[in-house]
């Protein structure tokens, strides 16, 4: 049911006047006016604020105050959750309505109650009076005659006189035959008091409104209309304080006058027409009105807004006609208004006035309608209303009002509505509210749905405790939401728009709250578990916030799990989790500004954590392991706390150091940031190298792990604790102070040390490659345990040329321990032998037991004794007598042994020489390969191959031509490519060759066929274990001949070939060889076959031979002084094959093709690991070195087809492939011939 407003002015009346237009809800045919008179006139400044629902559900008319002037000034209400000062809708329809209850006015007289319109068809009853000040309005007169006889409508009810009078009750209506009057409206209650608080003299109460009239019934069993019921007057407000100076309410109680029950409905004729409505209860007073700016208020004692008046009884009607509705209940007064921004505490207790039951509905004499309701109950008002922001603190009692029940339904199933309850406080524009431990804030709980002959009607909703925007709120005492009539219980707190915080202290307690605003924030400063299922944003306690904090120095431990978003800030106290779940979403930020986290099972905290200017702890309880996976940032400092152990591993940034207070803190170069205080455990677990720049202090235990280098760049000299080294390599480039225990890893760096122990498996390798590491106190170098040396060339300077050991105290070596010497960075240089190195100094030098030192070294062949000097330990090179008169060692295979000797044999002196004598033994095996030059010997395997494949395509023209007549020419495309597996002494070869082949030959009178040939190949190859490669050109010149006798056939050849071969060997001591010398390589080759021709096809048996020699040109290397000279030499192998071949030809259109293949096996003989004979270009012996070997045994498969062209020309394509255990050769070839 909706109420609009207009501002007019009235001419007789010479003011401006509220004008409201009802429509009617089922009968929106007709319109009621009722028009109620401002107390003075509106100043043109004055702004009008339209009429704000706040509540749920409004049924009765509520006439908005729009304006007042009090004191000569204009003064401005706002609106708030329900107009206290309108008064009860008058029942009525088809203008045959009741007066609405009158409305109260703060200053001046109030208005008097509108007349009933006349009309045609019109006995309205007069308005309710409104209640003044200093006097009351009068209430309105009944309408006059129409044009027809009719009942004259009730007088409205004079409003109460100033000082809480009572509002009069409104006239009933006349009876009528044909037209009913209306009740006249109740008058309004007048105000308690206005003034200044501080001198109330006693309790004040506003006025009652007065009861509206009963409507009129209808005489004549076919008259036309009954009377609505009056709408009862408004309750007067308790107290308006104009001031604003300190004030306080001791002693005395305010309380809003109850609103006045509306009229009941006329009763419709026997025979015709329905019964009317009843009047609307009027709305309860409000309880106290706070209108100074700047107010400092305390309520020692007892306020409460007004009740509201009931609704009247809907007018009987006779059966199948409508029955009147019950008027809806009147409203709940407000408790405690503030219009302006204030201060408040309330000690004693507010509480908003309880809205008013709806009427029921007429009856027909129990024959049911299906038309008709009940009213609907009014709203319960609020306990306390800020407009204007301001701050309340609560240590008392603040109290919604509860809802009116719905009235009974006698005759259908239109069921009508509970009230819904007040808000316990509710906040307009920002605001501070405090409950201490003592105070509670509490809804109003909902009033129930009428009954009906169906279902009951809705049951009205419980208020909100606390509501509103821009709020700040504070609870240490309880706050609930009202209950509805279904049981549901109200919100305790709702945050409606801006930004809010809730602040939740010790021994708070409540019901659910629900932030709606932009940004809303929950401080939480209890102790003991708090459940995160609380933030579950369907079903939880606090639902809608936006970020989290914890307060106060005690610990709240978060228990279950959150899948919602909870950024979490930490101020004081401790915040403690058993599950990083309990943080929320991984993305839900966590800060640590003054306050810690404490971990208490073993869990992962993925959430990122921002460490503020005042400082953030992570606690870990004793036994339990943490890993904070998230990125650590921030301006603080980070203290870990705790006997636990928590692990770093995310990309932390933070600035302001870190402290480990208890426990093990777990991380690495990455993730320990800025200075650390070590005063319990702290590991650098490396997985890889890193540096740490920062200062370390304290006095607990440091330990280097992991498999990756940490480098402590830092001064650290403070430091008092001990270092442990398990694993990996630690490098010490500045000051470490403490005792450095090594029981694992590497020890190094140009740094300096407190004392340092050396057990065994562990190592200290002084600097970051050759440099001096300082000991200042004592050392001691266990058994087993190991001191590396690195030496390079150019001297004996200690710290320069070779490691050392500089220690201030005491030196103790142990038996057992170990000096390992290596070259420096892996490499060799120039050493002399017969140096003589210094690798420790000590103030006192004691090396103990019998055995003294086991020297152990990487060098093949320098040998080192050690000595000692005064307080100094010494090194002396010598070479190695066992080696005799070679490089060659243990181990090495045929190639490397070779060329060992090629290398010792220059002597000393030489570069090559020098550099191998102090190379390591595995420097040793890889250096002989790049120096052996088996790319030379490996070259000859590639082109005997060549051969090969020059022989077998000879082969295959002599074959094919054994029967034909006349002469012919020919040419061939040959392609392939060899791969030869190592031996173990050379390393595997691979290898392509493209080639041509071109020939002329002519069957001679006694049977012979003679041909000549000719070519160029090309061959590129590549022995990548030994980063060498070459290529060849390779140009061939040839004869053959064959004949047949019958079924039996001999073929023959001679070839010769001349190579042109370049070749490039790569990183040889840093050096890269060249190369480019010729070769020359003479085949004869024959093959017997027997054909044996069957019907559709043919076979052949085979048997073939072919001997290769190959020589090459002296020659010598160009690139360095590892260069060779490559000495003129022979190579001679030899090869048979046995085999069979068969064929057939086929018909394709016009022409033949044949198709043919053939298996073999193919053994090799003499020379087939090709080999070459080398010297250093700058001296020594000469040695031979072999290449990639050829095949001993290999199957051998061919297969092709040629196609009869022409009568006179044949081309043909073949695949041929060799296969052995270390070889696979294979090739394609096309071939044209022609006979002329």
């Amino acid at each position: 049911m909706n109420r609009m407003y207009k501002i007019v002015w009235s001419a007789a009346r010479q003011v401006w006047v509220v004008v409201g237009e009802l429509a009617k809800g089922k009968r929106k045919s007709a319109s009621s006016q009722s028009t109620i008179a401002l107390a003075g006139h509106v100043s043109s400044r004055c702004d009008v604020t339209p009429f704000k629902k706040w509540s749920w559900r409004y049924s009765a008319l509520h006439a908005a105050v729009i304006s007042m002037v009090a004191l000569g000034s204009a003064v401005s209400m706002s609106a708030y959750a329900q107009d206290p000062a309108a008064g009860g809708q008058g029942g009525g329809r088809d203008n045959f309505g009741g007066g609405s209850g009158g409305a109260s006015s703060l200053t001046g007289a109030g208005g008097d109650g509108s007349q009933g319109e006349v009309g045609f068809t019109t006995t309205g009853g007069g308005g309710g009076g409104g209640a003044g000040i200093d006097a009351a309005g009068a209430g309105g007169a009944g309408a006059e005659s129409g044009s027809v006889d009719d009942g004259a409508g009730g007088a409205g009810g004079a409003g109460g006189a100033s000082d809480g009078a009572d509002g009069e009750d409104g006239g009933d209506g006349g009876d009528d035959n044909s037209r009913a009057g209306g009740g006249g409206g109740g008058g309004a209650g007048a105000t308690g008091g206005v003034g200044i608080l501080n001198d109330l003299p006693s309790n004040v109460t506003g006025g009652a409104g007065g009861n509206g009239g009963n409507g009129g019934s209808l005489t004549a069993s076919t008259g036309l209309s009954s009377g609505g019921g009056g709408g009862g007057g408004v309750g007067g407000y308790g107290f308006v304080s104009t001031d604003s100076d300190p004030a306080t309410l001791s002693g005395f109680t305010v309380q809003g006058g109850d609103g006045g029950a509306g009229g009941n409905g006329g009763r419709g004729g026997s025979n015709s027409q329905a019964g009317h409505d009843g009047g609307g209860g009027g709305g309860g007073g409000l309880g106290l009105l706070i209108q100074g700016a700047g107010v400092e208020l305390v309520v020692d004692s007892s306020v409460a807004g007004g009740a509201g008046g009931n609704g009247g009884r809907g007018g009987d009607a006779a059966a199948g006609y409508r029955l009147g509705r019950g008027g809806d209940g009147g409203n709940g007064g407000d408790g405690l208004i503030f219009t302006q921004d204030a201060a408040a505490r309330i000690e004693g207790s507010v509480t908003g006035g309880s809205g008013g039951n709806g009427g029921a509905s007429g009856d027909s004499g129990g024959t049911p309608s299906s038309s008709g309701s009940a009213g609907d109950g009014g709203t319960g008002g609020s306990g306390v209303v800020l407009e204007a922001g301001g701050s309340v603190q609560i240590s008392g009692t603040v109290s919604g009002g509860a809802g009116g029940d719905g009235g009974e339904n006698i005759n259908n199933t239109n069921a009508s509505a509970g009230g819904a309850g007040g808000a316990g406080l509710l906040a307009l524009n920002g605001g501070t509210i405090e409950v201490t431990a003592t105070g509670s804030v509490t809804g109003g709980d909902g009033g129930d749905g009428g009954t009906s002959l169906g279902d009951d009607g809705i049951g009205g909703a419980g208020g909100v405790g606390i509501q509103g925007s821009n709020l700040t709120v504070t609870v240490a005492g309880s706050v609930w939401g009202g209950v509805g009539a279904d049981g549901t219980e109200a919100n305790a707190i709702e945050f409606t728009g801006g930004t809010n915080q809730l602040i939740v202290l010790a021994g708070s307690r409540g019901g659910a709250v629900v932030a709606n605003g932009e940004h809303d924030t929950l401080t939480i400063g209890v102790t003991g578990e708090f459940d995160v299922s609380r933030f579950d944003s369907v079903s939880g306690n606090f639902r809608g916030f936006e970020a989290f904090e914890k307060i106060g120095a005690g610990t709240m431990a978060l228990v279950g799990s959150t899948a919602e978003t909870t950024p979490w800030t930490v101020l004081a106290g401790t915040l403690s989790i058993d599950s990083g779940s309990a943080l929320g979403t991984s993305d839900s930020l966590l800060t640590l500004n003054g306050g810690a986290l404490a971990v208490t099972a073993d869990t992962t905290v993925e959430n990122n954590v921002v460490i503020g200017a005042d400082n953030g702890t992570i606690s870990v309880a004793n036994g339990v392991a943490a890993t904070a996976s998230g990125a650590l940032s921030g301006t603080g400092a980070f203290t870990k706390d705790g006997a636990g152990t928590l692990t770093l591993s995310g990309a932390n940034s933070y600035t302001g150091g870190t402290t480990v207070s208890a426990g093990t803190l777990i991380g690495d170069t990455t993730t320990l940031q800025g200075d650390i205080v070590n005063n319990a455990a702290l590991t650098f677990d490396q997985g890889m190298n890193g540096t740490y720049a920062g200062a370390l202090s304290g006095v607990g235990v440091l330990t280097k792990d992991g498999d990756g280098e940490l480098v402590l760049s830092g001064n650290s000299s403070t430091y008092a604790g001990t270092t442990i080294l398990s694993g990996g390599l630690l490098s010490v480039n500045n000051a470490l102070g403490g005792t450095v225990n090594v029981t694992g890893g590497r020890l190094g760096g140009s740094g300096s040390l407190g004392a340092l122990n050396v057990a065994s498996g562990g190592t200290v390798a002084a600097g970051n490659s050759i440099g001096t590491l300082n000991v200042n106190s004592d050392f001691s170098l266990g058994a087993g345990s190991t001191l590396e040396v690195e030496l390079n060339d150019g001297g004996n300077v200690a710290g320069v040329n070779n490691d050392l050991v500089n220690v201030t105290g005491t030196a103790t070596i142990e038996d057992g321990a170990i000096v390992h010497v290596m070259p420096v960075a892996g490499s060799g240089s120039n050493y002399a032998a017969g140096t003589t190195y210094t690798i420790l100094e000590a103030g006192t030098l004691d090396v103990q037991g019998t055995q003294r030192l086991n020297i152990d070294f990487d060098y093949a062949y320098l040998s080192f004794v050690l000595g000692q000097v005064g307080n100094a330990l010494t090194l002396t090179s010598s070479l190695d007598n066992a080696l005799g008169q070679t490089f060659a060692l243990a181990g090495m295979s045929r190639n490397q042994r070779s060329t060992a000797t090629g290398v010792f044999t220059q002597g000393a002196g030489k570069a090559v020489f020098d550099q191998v004598l102090n190379m390591s033994e595995r420097q040793a095996f890889a250096a002989m390969d790049a120096l052996s030059g088996e790319v030379h010997a490996s070259a000859r395997t590639v082109l005997l191959d060549s051969a090969s494949q020059v022989r077998s395509a000879v082969r295959q023209r002599t074959r094919s031509t054994e029967r034909s007549e006349g002469q012919g020419v020919w040419f061939e495309l040959l392609g392939g490519r060899m791969n030869l597996d190592g031996n173990g002494n050379a390393a595997a070869l691979d290898s392509d060759e493209q080639g041509l082949l071109l020939g002329i030959d002519k069957r001679l009178s006694n049977g012979w066929r003679i041909g000549l040939f000719g070519g160029a190949s090309y061959s590129d190859f590549d022995v990548n274990d030994r980063t060498s490669s070459g290529e060849s050109d390779n140009y061939h010149l040839g004869v053959y001949a064959g004949q047949n006798w019958d079924q039996l056939s001999l073929n023959l050849g001679l070839g010769y070939t001349r190579s042109q071969l370049e070749t490039k060997r790569g990183e040889v001591l840093g050096q890269t060889l060249r190369d480019d010398y010729d070769t020359d390589s003479l085949q004869v080759f024959a093959e017997l076959g027997y054909l044996i021709e069957r019907e559709g096809y043919w076979l052949q048996p085979f048997a073939n031979i072919a001997w290769v020699n190959l020589r090459n040109e002296a020659s010598e290397e160009r690139g360095g002084s590892a260069a060779l000279r490559i000495k003129a030499h022979d190579t001679a192998t030899g090869s048979s094959t046995l085999g069979l071949r068969s064929g057939t030809d086929i018909s394709l259109g016009g022409t033949t093709a044949n198709l043919y293949g053939s298996l073999g096996w193919k053994h090799g003989f003499a020379d087939l690991e090709p080999d070459s004979r080398h010297a250093f270009v700058e001296g020594g012996s000469s040695f031979t070195i072999h290449g990639a070997p050829l095949a001993r045994n290999a199957a051998e498969v061919a297969v092709g087809a040629a196609l009869q062209v022409t009568p006179d020309s044949t081309l043909s394509v073949s695949y041929q492939g060799e296969f052995a255990s270390n070889a696979r050769d294979q090739g394609v070839r096309l071939n044209w011939g022609m006979r002329f």
